[in-house]
């Protein structure tokens, strides 16, 4: 069996058709009538349009924007200091001394 895409991401790609397609199956394979959608007539997406609007760096361009981009830096660079003192003394402890640093 294949499992389909989801009728979501479908409309999210702009592909109507085959998210009312798999719709219409979920329904009779439930039992249930199929929903009255023509896809031909629902609104569609101009998703190349959507990206070009947004940029290359899509729902993530204003954290690198002029006023958020110091901010963003800041949290990257705090982030990975901690998770490398983390890493660091989870996996050298007999670096420090030989003891336990949790409980000294």
């Amino acid at each position: 069996h294949d499992i389909p895409e989801s009728p979501r991401f479908l409309v999210v790609q702009d592909r109507l058709c085959e998210a009312v397609a798999i719709l219409e199956t979920a329904a009779k394979v439930n039992g249930h009538p199929p929903p009255s959608l023509d896809c031909e007539l629902l609104p569609r997406r101009n998703v190349d349009a959507r990206i070009a609007a947004t940029g290359a760096l899509g729902h993530l361009q204003p954290l690198f924007s002029s006023g958020m981009l110091p901010i963003t830096l800041g949290l990257m660079a705090t982030t990975f200091v901690a998770s490398g003192t983390y890493y660091g003394l989870t996996f050298a402890p007999g670096s420090t001394g030989g003891g336990n640093v949790y409980t000294t």
